[in-house]
C-alpha cells in the first residue's frame, strides 16, 4: 500500500480497511511468527491498542479475519502489504 505507514502518527486500521474496501470484522487474527500461534483480538481493540501490539523495527505481523480471504501484513519498517486469497 503506497503512502500508508503503520508508523504514521495518525495511523488507523478503520481507514486502512475502508481504503482497501474490506468489511470491518468483529475479530482479527494476528500472526507474529510462523502461523503456529495465532492471537485473536477484537478489531476495535486491535485498532485502539495497535501501538502496544506492534513494535517498529522488531515485528513483522500478518492480520486476517476468520474467512482468511485477505491478509494484511505489516513489516517491521511500517509498510503495509495486502493479499487477497
Amino acid at each position: 500500500m503506497d503512502n500508508v505507514s503503520a508508523e504514521d502518527e495518525d495511523f488507523n486500521w478503520y481507514k486502512v480497511f475502508d481504503y482497501l474496501d474490506i468489511p470491518i470484522p468483529h475479530e482479527v487474527y494476528i500472526n507474529f511468527d510462523k502461523f503456529d500461534k495465532i492471537d485473536v483480538i477484537s478489531f476495535e481493540n486491535f485498532n485502539k491498542y495497535f501501538s502496544d501490539i506492534w513494535y517498529p523495527a522488531d515485528d513483522d505481523i500478518e492480520m486476517f479475519d476468520m474467512t482468511r480471504s485477505r491478509i494484511v501484513s505489516v513489516r517491521h519498517y511500517g509498510s503495509l502489504y495486502y493479499t487477497k486469497m
